[in-house]
C-alpha cells in the first residue's frame, strides 16, 4: 500500500506482509499426527515402565498394571486439567496466542502425556538406583524442562521467553507430582531396593 502511494515497487517484506507470509500455515502433522503420536508413545512408555517395575522387583503384573492406570487416570483427572488451566491465564496474561482450542489442548495433552512419561521413566530409573537427596529435585527439574521446552517449540512455535515461561509452569508442577509419587512407590510399598 505504501509503496504503491509513492510510486515505487514493493519490497520483499511490504509483499510478505500484504500476503501474511509471516503467519504459519496449519499443518496437519504439527496440529494432529504429532501430538497422536506423543500422545500414544506416552501410553506405551507409562506401561512399559510399569510392565519393568513389575519383573525388575517382583511385582505381580496386575498390579503394575493398576499402577500404570492409576498413572494414567492422575495425570488425565488432576495434572493435565491443572496444568493447562495454569498455561492457559498465563497465556492470556502473556497475549501468547495458541491457536484454535481444540488444536491446543490436543497438542499440550500430547506434550503433557508423551515427553513427560520419558522423563518421569528416566527420573525415576535416578531415584531406583541412588538413595534420594536434594540433587533429584534439580535432576527432575532439568528433565521436565527439556522433555517440554522442545515440544513446546516444535508445537507451538513459541519465541524463547513464552516457551521458558510455560516450561516452568508445566515442570515445576509435574516434578513436585514424581516426588510426591515416586517416595512413598519406593519407601511405603516395598517394591524399591
Amino acid at each position: 500500500m505504501l509503496a504503491k502511494a509513492l510510486g515505487r515497487p514493493p519490497s520483499a517484506v511490504e509483499r510478505a506482509l500484504e500476503q501474511r507470509v509471516d503467519e504459519v500455515p496449519p499443518s496437519r502433522f504439527l496440529d494432529r499426527d504429532l501430538p497422536v503420536a506423543l500422545i500414544m508413545g506416552g501410553l506405551v512408555a507409562t506401561f512399559a515402565g510399569w510392565f519393568y517395575l513389575s519383573t525388575a522387583y517382583e511385582l505381580s503384573l496386575w498390579k503394575a498394571m493398576l499402577l500404570a492406570v492409576a498413572t494414567l487416570l492422575l495425570h488425565v483427572f488432576v495434572y493435565i486439567p491443572a496444568a493447562v488451566g495454569s498455561i492457559f491465564f498465563v497465556a492470556r496474561v502473556m497475549d501468547i496466542a495458541f491457536g484454535k482450542l481444540q488444536r491446543a489442548l490436543l497438542k499440550l495433552t500430547g506434550i503433557m502425556i508423551g515427553p513427560s512419561a520419558i522423563a518421569d521413566i528416566l527420573f525415576v530409573a535416578v531415584l531406583i538406583y541412588s538413595d534420594f537427596d536434594e540433587r533429584f529435585v534439580v535432576i527432575a527439574f532439568c528433565l521436565y524442562v527439556v522433555f517440554y521446552g522442545l515440544p513446546l517449540k516444535v508445537l507451538f512455535a513459541l519465541d524463547l521467553y513464552d516457551m521458558v515461561a510455560l516450561m516452568l509452569l508445566m515442570s515445576i508442577p509435574r516434578s513436585i507430582l514424581v516426588l510426591v509419587l515416586a517416595l512413598p512407590i519406593r519407601n511405603v510399598l516395598g517394591i524399591l531396593p
